[in-house]
C-alpha cells in the first residue's frame, strides 16, 4: 500500500513558516499489508484526497504528540472497503467522504485509510470524488468562522481578503448563501477571473498589480459607506505580490489586525487564523471602543473535540447536500495522480487559487 508522509525535523521551531519548514523530502511509504480496522473503525479505499499545507498550529500540535513524521492529507473521498464488528451504519461499497483528525496521524493521501465510523458522511452519487475531497476542511472552517464565531446574520457586511483561495472561496460562497453582503479582494488576474465567475452577488475589489493595505482599507470603507463592516475573516498567512513583482515574497501579511480594527463597525467580529498574533495596546483599545470581538480559527479543533462532534457531522452533511445541489462550487486548481504528488506538494502556497487534489484511480 502506498501512503505519503513528511519527515518531521525536531530542530524546527514554531516560528518556522510552512514554506521554509526544513523537514527533508516527502516519503512515499510502501506498507506490505493493507491496514486493518478496529471494532468501531472503517477501512476506506481512497479515490481522491486534498493536499493542504501544514501551518504553525498543526506543527505545534504534532510536536506535542512526539511524532517523527507527519501524515500528508486530511480530506478524502472514497468507498468503504471493510468495517469493524461494532459498525452498523456503514457497509462495504458505500461511497463516503470525511476528514482524518490530525491526532490519528494517518495520511488521507494513501490507497487506504482507517477512520472512526463517526468521522465520515455519505457522499452523494452526483458529486465527483475530486469535488467531495477538495473542500471539506475549508467548508468546515468557513462554517465555524461564520456561524459559530462571527454569528453571521442576514444583511451583515462581511469582508474577506483574498477570496479566491480554497478556504476563501468556501467562506465567500457560504456567507452569500447565509444572506450576507460580501466584499472580497482579488490580487491577480486568475483570482479576479475566478471570483467574477461565481454566480453570487459579491463585491470584488480589483487589487491586481499589488495594493497597499491602507489603500485596500479605503476601498473597503468606500463600499461600506464609511460605516464599517460587521465581520472580517482573516486568513492570516496569505500575502500579496509587491507592486508588479511576480514573486509572492511580501515581508509581512498585507492585511494586519490593525487594519481590521480600523474598518470594523460597532459590535464587529474579527476571526483570524494568525497563529502568532500580537495585538498592540492601541489596537486592543480600538477593539474595546467598538465593543468588537476577536476569535481564533483552527478547523481541526472540531474533529478533535468530543463536545463539538455532533455539530461537526451536521456541517459535513450540510456541505454534502450543498455540493449535491450545486449551491457551492469547489475551487480546484488542478488534479494530479499519486505518482506526481511530490511535485504537486512543492507547488502548494497559501495564495494558490484553489486546491490541488490527488486522484488515486
Amino acid at each position: 500500500m502506498r501512503a505519503l508522509y513528511l519527515p518531521f525535523s525536531s530542530s524546527s521551531s514554531d516560528s518556522t513558516t510552512t514554506s521554509k519548514f526544513e523537514a527533508g523530502p516527502f516519503l512515499s511509504k510502501l506498507v506490505e499489508e493493507t491496514p486493518t480496522c478496529e471494532e468501531e473503525e472503517v477501512l476506506i479505499q481512497v479515490n481522491a484526497c486534498n493536499l493542504t499545507m501544514w501551518d504553525k498550529a498543526h506543527l505545534s500540535y504534532m510536536k506535542k504528540l512526539g511524532c517523527s513524521e507527519l501524515a500528508v492529507g486530511h480530506e478524502f473521498s472514497g468507498v468503504v472497503h471493510q468495517v469493524g464488528r461494532g459498525v452498523s451504519q456503514w457497509q462495504a461499497g458505500d461511497p463516503v467522504m470525511g476528514i482524518v483528525p490530525i491526532d490519528h496521524n494517518r495520511p488521507a493521501c494513501a490507497e487506504y485509510v482507517v477512520v472512526d465510523q463517526y468521522d465520515i458522511v455519505a457522499k452523494p452519487a452526483s458529486v465527483s470524488d475530486a469535488h467531495a475531497a477538495s473542500c471539506l476542511e475549508d467548508a468546515l472552517k468557513a462554517y465555524i468562522a461564520l456561524v459559530y464565531q462571527a454569528h453571521i446574520r442576514p444583511a451583515d457586511l462581511v469582508f474577506l481578503p483574498r477570496g479566491a483561495t480554497g478556504f476563501g472561496s468556501m467562506a465567500v460562497q457560504l456567507a452569500a448563501l447565509f444572506g450576507a453582503r460580501v466584499i472580497t479582494s482579488a490580487h491577480s488576474e486568475d483570482e479576479l477571473g475566478y471570483l467574477e465567475s461565481l454566480q453570487q452577488d459579491i463585491v470584488v475589489l480589483d487589487c491586481t498589480g499589488g495594493v497597499e493595505g491602507n489603500k485596500l482599507r479605503q476601498m473597503v470603507m468606500d463600499e461600506s459607506l464609511d460605516m464599517g463592516v460587521d465581520i472580517i475573516i482573516d486568513q492570516g498567512n496569505v500575502k500579496q505580490p509587491v507592486c508588479d513583482s511576480p514573486e509572492w515574497e511580501a515581508p509581512t501579511a498585507f492585511w494586519t489586525v490593525g487594519l481590521s480594527c480600523s474598518v470594523l463597525s460597532v459590535g464587529g467580529r474579527l476571526v483570524t487564523q494568525q497563529a502568532g498574533l500580537q495585538v498592540e495596546p492601541a489596537v486592543s483599545q480600538r477593539l474595546l471602543q467598538r465593543c468588537a470581538s476577536l476569535s481564533f480559527l483552527f478547523g481541526q479543533a472540531w474533529p478533535l473535540g468530543t463536545k463539538t462532534h455532533g455539530r461537526y457531522l451536521h456541517i459535513l452533511r450540510d456541505v454534502a447536500e450543498k455540493l449535491r445541489d450545486n449551491a457551492i462550487r469547489p475551487n480546484i486548481h488542478h488534479t494530479v495522480a499519486f505518482s506526481e504528488v511530490t511535485n504537486a506538494l512543492e507547488q502548494l502556497r497559501p495564495d494558490l487559487v484553489g486546491n490541488i487534489v490527488v486522484t488515486m484511480r
